[in-house]
């Protein structure tokens, strides 16, 4: 009994020998993700996302890192991914190797396998788009001066927005007061609202309307609306850049003479440049021209730079440029005004 209970012992190692020895014959199938790149290197691992300009993908190596798609020949998965597709459809299935410019989806339920343009592809593995919600700043500024000269300026600036896939609403207000040794010698409120709705990813209609009061300029109210369009050349956490051409209306109601209304052109620009992730230069210009006076034209140019002290805080500095080649008898051309504030983001 205990010879035979031997024996059985010896021919179970033997034969399990025998297995794991064949096993160790047989090829092992990967269980990474494999990129193929136009230079012949091989990167495996596992796809994480995909935009339309980077794979971000991740190693043994390498927690993330992101790969010029334009450098990208072949992707293979092993796990199961979901595509989005720019005409809304979204695929899920393991990407199988395949000739150049086209990827094969082989769903997992055991479908017919999809094969599809990497051109039409929007996103892999995209991340839940967050609810959409209103963000903006509150900036405040003051000084007081007080002995020989008796000095104070207060200033209130806002600025909010709504971002939504195909929509923008974007409003910005500041009003600003200054007082010498009991006299008024600054009252002026400014305001700003616009709608934008993008027909293509950088090209958009945009509605813009702007008022403008200042009792230093004869200016009980300046009011402007028109339709216009608008290109986005850049729109990215470090730069963004836009440019838009319009008509608008203009109605002038002034404190002393004849109101006005008329027709001009609008060009606009805005420009937001993060120089460090602290620091940041923005810079914002209009001029409408007139279509009825050649020569004739309104500017206003308002440039800023604001540096981060936390999370939500930062120091701005400002400064407004406003222009207006034809003003009314006694009112000079320029105006400049300069904003020290604190700035709190939301």
């Amino acid at each position: 009994m205990k010879r035979f209970f031997q024996a059985g012992i010896s021919n179970l190692i033997i034969i399990l020998g025998m297995i794991f020895s064949f096993n160790g014959l047989l090829p092992h199938q990967s269980l990474a993700d494999e990129i193929l790149l136009k230079n012949g290197d091989r990167i495996t691992g596992r796809i994480l996302e995909l935009d339309p300009s980077a794979l971000v993908f991740s190693t043994k190596y390498a927690k993330e890192i992101k790969i010029d798609i334009s450098e990208v020949r072949n992707v293979s998965t092993t796990t199961p991914v979901e595509i989005h597709m720019k005409n809304g459809w979204t695929l899920k299935g393991n990407i199988l190797p395949t000739k150049k410019g086209l990827m094969e989806v082989k769903p997992k339920d055991g479908e017919e396998s999809a094969l599809i343009d990497w051109k039409k592809v929007e996103s892999i593995n995209a991340p839940q788009k967050k609810a959409a919600a209103w963000t903006g700043s509150l900036t405040v500024g003051a000084s007081q001066q007080s002995g020989n000269v008796d000095r104070a300026t207060y200033s209130i600036g806002a600025d909010g927005g709504l971002h939504l896939e195909k929509d923008e609403f974007d409003m910005r207000f500041l009003t600003f007061y200054a007082e010498d040794t009991g006299n008024v010698t600054a009252r002026n409120s400014y305001g700003r609202f616009s709608f934008k709705h993008f027909f293509k990813k950088k090209w958009y209609f945009n509605i813009n309307t702007e008022g403008f009061k200042d009792n230093f300029k004869n200016l009980n109210l300046r009011l402007s609306i028109g339709p216009g369009i608008g290109h986005r050349v850049w729109n990215d956490s470090k730069k963004k850049l836009s440019f838009e051409a319009g008509i608008t209306y203009f109605s002038e109601d002034l404190k002393q003479g004849n109101d006005k209304q008329f027709i001009t052109a609008r060009f606009a620009g805005d420009v937001k440049y993060h120089i460090t992730q602290k620091l940041v230069f923005a810079n914002n210009f209009v001029v409408f021209p007139s279509i009825e006076e050649t020569g004739d034209y309104i500017l206003r140019n308002e440039i800023s730079i604001s540096q981060k002290l936390g999370e939500a805080w930062s120091l701005n500095l400002t400064h407004i440029f406003d222009f207006n080649n034809n003003p009314a008898p006694g009112i000079q051309e320029e105006d400049h005004n300069t904003v020290f504030g604190l700035q709190y983001d939301f």
